[in-house]
């Protein structure tokens, strides 16, 4: 295979990556903001104080999940040479770092996001 065979399967299989993404972290918004908790992280700190098994139950495995595939992604642009952040996963972790005593709660967080994203929350 050639070197732009290559390089074009890898942008191809980017775009696949960075549209995935974007479908996962609106479903997992549009749940958020409809009331579900742990998108954002919030009460991570609280969930390693509890059991095991409790743990395992309050822990967000959508939150686990965008974050591995953003990782991927932000790596997967770096091998291709690009500069620019994938901005849904780069805005998606600022939000994430928003734990002031006066920061929103999740979902209202998550419809903020949705917004910024230029979606309408269903």
């Amino acid at each position: 295979m050639s070197r732009s065979a290559r390089r074009q399967k890898s942008e191809a299989h980017l775009r696949f990556l960075e549209d995935q993404f974007v479908c996962d972290l609106i479903a997992a918004l549009n749940e958020c903001a409809a009331g579900k908790w742990g998108v954002f992280g919030r009460n991570d700190a609280v969930i390693e104080d509890q059991p095991k098994p409790l743990r395992e139950v309050l822990r967000s495995s959508e939150s686990a999940q965008l974050i591995r595939d953003g990782e991927s992604i932000r790596e997967l642009r770096q091998e291709l040479g690009f500069v620019d952040p994938f901005l849904p996963f780069e805005r998606y972790l600022h939000f994430r770092q928003m734990h002031a005593a006066n920061s929103p709660g999740e979902p209202k967080l998550a419809a903020e996001l949705l917004a910024e994203l230029g979606i309408i929350k269903s």
